[in-house]
């Protein structure tokens, strides 16, 4: 069983975590990879489903890949707009071969479960993270809003930072692994360079304009890892709800939270992020670049 970043005592911020404190405690949500090991392509594909039903019909915030699906349900497809994105995993992974298919994409989605792994798998098979091995990472929290609970759920895609600027709970054990990464073929960053893409799901039901704010604190969470934003460095942040499904009827009723209750969604979106980032790089397997060099996993320092 791969350890999280709670199984080396290391708990982040305050609030509850969702069942399996994963992006797919969010009812409905379900992630699958697909994963490519050949020769010098070490890249894959990672899929994030809303939910189980049709979403071209009863839309979220943001599309999925839906074309089989709406024609098994008799509808005229008219307009797709997939959300996808990537992260540049060229120190590992040979990305010029350009090695995922249509076919490997199908493979992650009809993969997609409520549990599925973290660490050096999917779209994360090739990335790096403050100089150590990157990758998938989740985490959740539950919060309570006037008695009901709702579930905030992260997944993100590590692929950023310097290693000396690396930073848990307080922390600087950044500054230490790279003491310590004495070898001629050990590797680290000296710069914040890279992407991470973080993806958010809630079933609180909130506006667009709501879901964009709480979104943005995701960047909290990134801070607090010890990330800068670097120059040559992508934070892309995108998310939904389950909540207010849009239909095709001609007028429909939508719930938002009141926005004196929004802190707590805050600052719980910020610890989810903070611990999926540690979550991917305890999960990750040591790795070697193109060159020659170890990316080591930050379990190896814990």
């Amino acid at each position: 069983m791969q350890k999280r970043i709670r199984n080396y005592g290391i708990t982040i911020g305050k609030y509850k975590t969702g069942t399996n404190n994963t992006i797919t405690d969010v009812p409905g949500v379900k992630v699958g990879h697909c994963t490519l090991h050949q020769d010098k392509v070490h890249t894959g594909v990672t899929v994030i489903l809303p939910g189980s039903d049709n979403p071209f019909l009863h839309k979220y915030t943001a599309a999925a890949y839906m074309i089989d699906l709406t024609h098994q349900d008799g509808k005229e497809v008219y307009s797709i707009n997939p959300i996808v994105g990537e992260c540049n995993d060229s120190r590992i992974n040979d990305i010029q071969r350009r090695a995922v298919t249509e076919e490997h994409v199908l493979s992650a989605i009809r993969n997609a479960s409520t549990i599925f792994e973290e660490g050096s798998v999917g779209a994360d098979t090739g990335t790096v993270c403050y100089g150590l091995k990157g990758g998938i990472g989740s985490a959740s929290r539950v919060i309570t809003i006037d008695d009901h609970l709702y579930t905030i759920g992260i997944l993100i895609q590590s692929n950023f930072g310097s290693t000396e600027d690396l930073i848990i709970n307080n922390d600087p054990i950044g500054k230490r692994i790279m003491v310590s990464m004495h070898h001629e073929k050990d590797a680290a960053s000296k710069e914040d360079r890279g992407s991470i893409m973080t993806i958010l799901a809630t079933d609180l039901p909130v506006s667009e304009r709501q879901l964009y704010r709480i979104i943005r604190r995701c960047g909290v969470g990134i801070a607090r890892t010890g990330a800068y934003t670097g120059h040559g460095s992508g934070e892309i942040m995108i998310g939904f709800t389950t909540a207010n499904r849009k239909t095709d009827q001609p007028v429909s009723t939508y719930s938002c939270i009141h926005e004196d209750l929004i802190n707590p969604v805050f600052e719980a979106a910020a610890e989810a992020v903070q611990e999926a980032i540690y979550n991917s790089m305890v999960s990750a397997e040591p790795a070697v670049s193109v060159d020659g060099k170890i990316f080591h996993s930050l379990k190896e320092y814990l």
